[in-house]
C-alpha cells in the first residue's frame, strides 16, 4: 500500500496553467532530490523529502518543456525577441550543480513557430524532437484555425540546430478550441504524435507515425468525443515502454469518461487495440508513467475524480487517485491529494517514477474567467518521499 505526503511549494495568483498539462513534465527526479517546474512565475524548486522546499527564478517565458540528461538540463520555449518584441521560439542549455541550475543564454530558432507549450523529446539516434501548436492564417491575414506540428534537431545533442516545421497532425483545429500534443519518441529514431483537436466542432484525437524517415501520409483517428472546450486539454497522457515496444494511452472524453488503449511495435493503425473505460464515474484529468525496472513494465494512471461541476469545464476539480496496471490487472485506486478536498486540478506526475512518485498540482478554483488573475491557487506536492 503506497502512502503519500502532501506539501505546498508555492502560492500563485492567477498561474491556472502553472503545473500545465499532463503531456509537459514538470516533475523530475535528480541524484535523490525532487526536482519541479511552474509559472507564475517561472520558477524551479528542490526537495530531498518532498516536503521542504527551496526555489529559484528561471529566464524562460512561461510556454516552455524541460528535458534532463545527466547533469545536464534543455529547454525548449518562447522568449520576447528584443528586436521586434514579438515572440519567438529559443533553445536553452543548462548545467545542474546541488540545488542550483545555472543556464546559459538563449539561442533563438526565429524559423520555428512552435508556440504554447511545445513538448521537447530526444529521440534514440539523439535528435532532439519537439512538438507544438501553430496558429494558421490565410492569404489575406485571417484567422484559419491551429494546427499541431513537429520539428527535429539537425544532429544529435544539438539543440540550436533545426530542420523545417512539419504538420504532422493534418487536420485544422477550429479556433478557440482544445489542442494538446503528446511527442513521443520510439525506437530506431521513430517517433509517434498524439493530438487532441477540435475539427467542424467535433472534438478528436488523432496520432501518426514517423519511420525515422517521414510521417505516414494520412493520421489515424484514436478517439471521437473528445472536448472541444479551450482549456480542458489536461485529458490526454501517452508514454512508451522501450522493453515491450508498447505506446501506453489514457484520455478523457467530453463526457469525463476515463479510457485506455496501447499501440504494439510496428505501431500501424490495426496494432491499436481497442479502448477500455476504465471509470465508471466522471473523471476531468489523466496522467500516465512507467516502471520499467518491473517485469513486465508497470503502468501507473493518475486521474482526477470530478467532485466538482463548475458550470465551465475548464474548472472541474475533484480528488487525485493512482493505479497501477501490472500487466493484468488494475490495482485498487490510491487517494494522492488531501482527504477531504475537491479543489485539485491540473496534475503534473514524473513520467519514469522507478525512484519513487511525485505529483505537482494546483488547490484552489476561481469563481470565473474574470476572477482568475485575482485567485491564489496553491501549488501542492505529492510524493511517496524522498526518491530512491
Amino acid at each position: 500500500m503506497l502512502n503519500f505526503t502532501v506539501s505546498k511549494v508555492f502560492t500563485t495568483r492567477g498561474g491556472v496553467h502553472s503545473t500545465t498539462r499532463g503531456t509537459i513534465r514538470r516533475v523530475f527526479v535528480h541524484e535523490g532530490k525532487w526536482l519541479v517546474f511552474h509559472a507564475v512565475p517561472n520558477m524551479y524548486h528542490f526537495s530531498s523529502d518532498g516536503v521542504h522546499w527551496t526555489g529559484q527564478r528561471i529566464p524562460q517565458f512561461d510556454s516552455h518543456s524541460y528535458l534532463i540528461r545527466g547533469n545536464t538540463i534543455y529547454s525548449f520555449a518562447q522568449i520576447s525577441d528584443p528586436e521586434t518584441g514579438r515572440l519567438v521560439n529559443a533553445t536553452f542549455k543548462g548545467t545542474i550543480c546541488g540545488e542550483k541550475i545555472t543556464w546559459g543564454k538563449p539561442h533563438r530558432v526565429p524559423h520555428l513557430t512552435l508556440g504554447y507549450y511545445p513538448d521537447l523529446q530526444q529521440d534514440s539516434t539523439g535528435r532532439f524532437t519537439v512538438s507544438g501548436r501553430v496558429t494558421r492564417f490565410d492569404d489575406d491575414g485571417r484567422l484559419v484555425g491551429i494546427t499541431i506540428e513537429w520539428a527535429r534537431s539537425l544532429y544529435p545533442n544539438d539543440i540550436t540546430r533545426w530542420g523545417p516545421q512539419q504538420q504532422v497532425i493534418r487536420h485544422i483545429s477550429d479556433m478557440k478550441s482544445s489542442e494538446v500534443h503528446e511527442n513521443i519518441p520510439l525506437e530506431d529514431g521513430k517517433s509517434y504524435l498524439i493530438g487532441m483537436l477540435s475539427v467542424n466542432g467535433e472534438g478528436r484525437l488523432y496520432g501518426n507515425l514517423f519511420d525515422g524517415e517521414k510521417w505516414g501520409a494520412e493520421e489515424v483517428l484514436l478517439a471521437e468525443n473528445m472536448s472541444t472546450v479551450r482549456g480542458t486539454d489536461k485529458r490526454m497522457s501517452g508514454v512508451w515502454d522501450p522493453k515491450a515496444k508498447v505506446i501506453h494511452l489514457s484520455y478523457v472524453d467530453h463526457d469525463g469518461q476515463l479510457w485506455y488503449r496501447t499501440c504494439k511495435s510496428p505501431y500501424r493503425p490495426q496494432d491499436w487495440s481497442k479502448p477500455v473505460k476504465l471509470k465508471p464515474f466522471k473523471v476531468f484529468a489523466s496522467v500516465i508513467s512507467l516502471d520499467t525496472t518491473k517485469t513486465p513494465t508497470h503502468v501507473w494512471l493518475l486521474y482526477g475524480k470530478t467532485l466538482f461541476e463548475h458550470p465551465d469545464p475548464r474548472w472541474q476539480s475533484g480528488e487525485l487517485y493512482l493505479m497501477r496496471f501490472d500487466g493484468e490487472s488494475w490495482s485498487e485506486p490510491v487517494l494522492v491529494s488531501e482527504h477531504g478536498t475537491k479543489y485539485n486540478w491540473y496534475p503534473n506526475m514524473n513520467e519514469d517514477v522507478s525512484r519513487g512518485i511525485g505529483v505537482l498540482y494546483l488547490k484552489g478554483v476561481p469563481e470565473n474567467q474574470a476572477a482568475v488573475k485575482h485567485t491564489d491557487f496553491d501549488i501542492m506536492f505529492s510524493s511517496t518521499g524522498a526518491p530512491r
